[in-house]
């Protein structure tokens, strides 16, 4: 019985249904709706870890990016060139980055997308237009990974589905008992969309704790003494229009304002700025925008391209993330707490891991089974671990074979999204021509993509679809206003929702879209 329904959460359901056991995976909200929708966007090797002399940390996420990037998730997880650009009041100069740059490559075994370069500085004036002179040094370039983190998590979710998982979000744990002898285990659950106060009671062999920023809640809840100590970090990302930034390359810069690690990510016409890294005891539920943290990030942008000025007034959308770091932190800053996974097991049945990166999500997953086979399970002759196997969508054999039944840019859509589950939007094409349709002009989002998300990814509410299933919120510069009502009463009518219901689907999405976007 897996708790939690980030990226650890399906990971680990996806591996350990894989191996033959019976899975059930419960998340009280919709999949990625925490940290996991929330993230950096980015499957990276951690090279800024190497400062603080987190080899292993590096050795593995350059590892994991190796798979996700090849054999796991390669119709998602992409090479991303970024241009690290140097100056004179640095806190890291150019010949130290290009150190840790070797070092980088000698972890990652040589695995790198390609090796870095050394950038002049009338180089670095060509590559990035707008970016300031006066002061630099030049540069560096290298090669990490871009990811939708959404989708990354809803694909692994569809293996541990198709692999016999049963998958549950707004499902919401309101107990657990762990049994002191032979018995099993108890999880009592509450659907967030069931009338009454009825309770079900699902029992299994082990709980498994996968709920990220809540891990030291559900141990308190659960009994056990332990403790993760967590620290949580809250990290703010705006996105604004590329228009006028000059930007084409991903850019990795140090902030004139802290000397903390920054970077720019162009995204499909749009640029993705983050991110603030500071300690937060804000309810993780509810995370508000701190306008201070939107500040900082546009005050360190305009200091390395002033003449761009980004003001509030360009920016589309912006979201805040809490990760979980692990130790209580002894006044250090966050930037130098771990980024390290831990396992706890009480003997009881149950095990909490937590802490960690989005990179290196299977290995994590890989590593807890392990432990759980080991501990609990250790009489069974199970499967071995599969999960260097694509996920949902990622076989990319399958999507050479596919064939465009829409016009060139609504085809490429659909493989840059889906990989090769385009074919099951393409069959709802072939069916009723009208679902090829775009929703809007201004908009890439097809209503086939509506009804796939509905039968097939567990979308169950407006925002599902706007936030985690697509880009719509992120990267529309109206957010989704304009299609909303049209797109809830499309699936009204799929899911049977009465008049009212619709009304305030579309209200909540509003709602939502005004707290979380600094420029409405």
């Amino acid at each position: 019985m897996v708790i939690g329904g980030g990226i650890t959460g399906s990971g680990i359901a996806r591996d350990a249904a894989a191996r033959g056991l019976k899975t059930l995976l419960v998340e009280k909200d919709d999949f990625a709706f925490g940290t996991s929708s929330r993230s950096s966007k980015l499957v990276h090797g951690g090279l800024r870890y190497l400062s603080y002399g987190n080899f292993k940390i590096v050795f593995e996420s350059c590892a994991e990016r190796y798979h996700l990037m090849t054999t796991v998730a390669p119709h998602i997880v992409r090479p991303l060139h970024f241009i690290v650009p140097t100056f004179k009041k640095n806190r890291q100069p150019r010949w130290l980055i290009a150190a840790g740059l070797v070092l980088y490559g000698l972890l990652s075994m040589f695995r790198n997308f390609r090796h870095f370069k050394i950038v002049s500085r009338a180089q670095m004036a060509s590559l990035v237009p707008g970016i300031r002179t006066e002061d630099s040094t030049g540069g560096l370039s290298y090669y990490d990974c871009a990811v939708l983190d959404f989708r990354l998590v809803i694909d692994t979710l569809k293996s541990a589905f198709e692999q016999g998982a049963v998958l549950l979000n707004y499902c919401k744990v309101v107990g657990v008992s762990l049994s002191e002898g032979s018995d099993l285990n108890v999880v009592e659950l509450e659907d967030k969309f069931r009338d009454g106060s009825e309770v079900l009671r699902v029992r299994g062999g082990v709980v498994i704790n996968a709920t990220g920023v809540w891990a030291d809640d559900l141990l308190r809840s659960a009994g056990s003494g332990d403790r993760f100590n967590l620290k949580n970090s809250c990290g703010t990302h705006i996105f604004f229009d590329v228009a006028g930034a000059g930007i084409k390359d991903a850019i990795a810069f140090e902030s004139c304002i802290d000397k903390r690690n920054m970077f720019v990510v162009p995204w499909q016409g749009r640029i993705l700025l983050g991110t603030t890294d500071k300690f937060c005891s804000d309810n993780p539920d509810n995370l508000p925008i701190d306008p201070a943290s939107v500040d900082y990030l546009m005050d360190s942008f305009n200091k390395v391209f002033p003449e761009f000025n980004l003001t509030r007034e360009k920016i589309i959308s912006a979201y805040s993330g809490v990760r979980p770091l692990i130790g209580a932190g002894n006044g250090e800053s966050v930037s130098r707490l771990s980024r390290d996974y831990k396992i706890k097991v009480d003997p009881r049945g149950m095990v909490s891991i937590t802490g960690g990166k989005l990179t290196t999500y299977r290995l994590m997953a890989k590593k807890l089974v392990d432990r759980v086979v080991k501990e609990f399970f250790k009489e069974r002759h199970l499967a071995p671990c599969t999960t260097t196997l694509p996920i949902s969508g990622g076989d990319v054999t399958e999507i050479k074979g596919l064939q465009a039944k829409i016009t060139n840019d609504d085809f490429r859509h659909l493989i840059e999204n889906y990989g090769s589950n385009s074919r099951v939007i393409l069959d709802y094409i072939e069916k009723d021509p009208r679902c090829g349709k775009r929703i809007s002009p201004q908009y890439s989002l097809l209503w086939a993509e509506i009804d796939y998300f509905i039968d097939y990814e567990f979308a169950q509410q407006l925002s599902d679809i706007f936030i985690r299933r697509t880009t719509t919120f992120i990267f529309a510069k109206d957010n989704g206003i304009s299609i909303c009502d049209e797109v809830a009463r499309h699936m009204g009518k799929q899911l049977g929702w009465s008049e009212e219901y619709v009304l305030s689907q579309i209200a909540g999405y509003k709602e939502i879209v005004r707290r979380m976007c600094v420029s409405i």
